[in-house]
């Protein structure tokens, strides 16, 4: 293998550490979801009553809220908030978006381990005809 083919391979296995970097930061985020709150009074006005700021991950959040005797900070668990309100979200896409973003993790490592053994390593046996 010449020193182009493996400068690639490597190159490869540096772009496999840079996407398992970034998923594992998106799954351990606290802001996958973002939002501010606003309450207005029961007539309708244009002055809010109360204000906020939410965001959560897949793991834990935080609720800001304003209700006019300064800003209640509440930190939550996302698994039990699940666990009390149904209606939260979906119980089935949170359990497959973990899921799928750690099999992504998973096929990730293997893909940075198996570019570092194609660039040290040379094939010596024919495996479905050609060398690997």
């Amino acid at each position: 293998m010449n020193l182009r083919e493996r400068s690639i391979i490597f190159v490869t296995f540096l772009i496999a550490c840079w996407a398992l970097a970034l998923t594992a930061g998106g799954l351990g985020t606290k802001y996958w979801v973002v939002s501010s709150a606003v309450r207005y009074d029961s007539n309708g006005s244009e002055f809010s009553i109360s204000s906020g700021y939410i965001h959560f991950g897949l793991f834990e959040g935080t609720w800001k809220l304003d209700s006019g005797y300064g800003e209640r900070i509440e930190n939550k668990k996302i698994l039990e908030i699940t666990y009390l309100d149904s209606t939260f979200m979906v119980k089935g896409l949170y359990n497959a978006t973990i899921g799928c973003v750690t099999a992504s993790l998973f096929f990730g490592i293997i893909s940075a381990l198996l570019a570092i053994v194609n660039t040290a390593t040379n094939p010596t046996e024919p495996i479905c005809h050609l060398p690997g």
